[in-house]
This record gives C-alpha cells, sequence and structure tokens, in this order.
C-alpha cells in the first residue's frame, strides 16, 4: 500500500509539473559595450523576438525627418530597434515638458502609431513621530494583519 501512494504522489507531481505553461520563460539579457555607447539586446528565446537600443543618430534619415518636422518641440529621448516575428519596427520615446510619447514607426521610416507614456512614481512615505504615513494618509499601525 505504501508503495501504491508513492506512486500516485509521484505521478501527480509529475501530471502537475507538466501542467505549468511552457511558453512563459525568463527573458535573457545581454549587455554589449563598445567604447562609450552601450547596446542592450533582449531576446526572447521562443519567438526570436529582440529589442536593441539605437542611437537617435541611428535611426533612418526618414524617421531622423519626421522627428525634425512632426515632433519638433520634442526632446527625443530614447530609441528603439525591434524585432517581432521577423518584422523591424523603431520605437521612439520623445519628451516634452513633463509628457513622454511612444512613436512607432515601420522598417521602412513610415509613422504607424502614438501612445502617451504614464509616468509611475512610487509613493513616497514621510515620518511623523514613530509613525509612518504615505501619501494617500493610511497609518501603517491601522493596518491589520
Amino acid at each position: 500500500m505504501k508503495k501504491f501512494a508513492l506512486v500516485l504522489i509521484l505521478a501527480f507531481a509529475i501530471v502537475f509539473v507538466n501542467a505549468q505553461d511552457k511558453t512563459t520563460t525568463t527573458t535573457p539579457t545581454t549587455t554589449k559595450t563598445t567604447g562609450t555607447t552601450t547596446t542592450k539586446t533582449t531576446t526572447t528565446p521562443q519567438t526570436g523576438n529582440t529589442r536593441v537600443a539605437v542611437k537617435i543618430t541611428d535611426l533612418p534619415k526618414t524617421i531622423q525627418d519626421d522627428l525634425t518636422k512632426t515632433w519638433a518641440g520634442y526632446t527625443p529621448k530614447n530609441a528603439f530597434k525591434m524585432d517581432k516575428n521577423s518584422v523591424i519596427t523603431y520605437r521612439v520615446i520623445v519628451t516634452k515638458d513633463t509628457s513622454q510619447l511612444s512613436l512607432l514607426y515601420d522598417a521602412a521610416g513610415k509613422f504607424l502609431s502614438q501612445k502617451a507614456m504614464v509616468q509611475r512614481v512610487a509613493p513616497k512615505t514621510t515620518t511623523t513621530g514613530t509613525t509612518k504615513q504615505n501619501t494617500v494618509g493610511i497609518k501603517k499601525d491601522s493596518i491589520k494583519k
């Protein structure tokens, strides 16, 4: 009976391990440094998708022209060359005052879309006596554990 129970537990363990989603994997990141420029390449192994940081000056001429004409008041902050399922696109992050936009271009430099980026700021904590209080006014001591 003990052997049967052990085999049954082992069979359940194998079933549960194999039931996990095999498409989710951790994304390895490699960083290559050449001179003073650091290029970060992110690759997703199961699909071959990559995202490489590129200099603004290394973007295709059509994208650079669009940035100077259409987005004249904005400052380019970051640019990425992305390869998803063998489709090349470029993402450019531009800023103006406190707003940030993400601009998407195809390989030929044709503008595809824009998306407003929300800056995520962690709530600040202040110390009042021995009780810490965050910006929404909940006292740490009043939280039930």
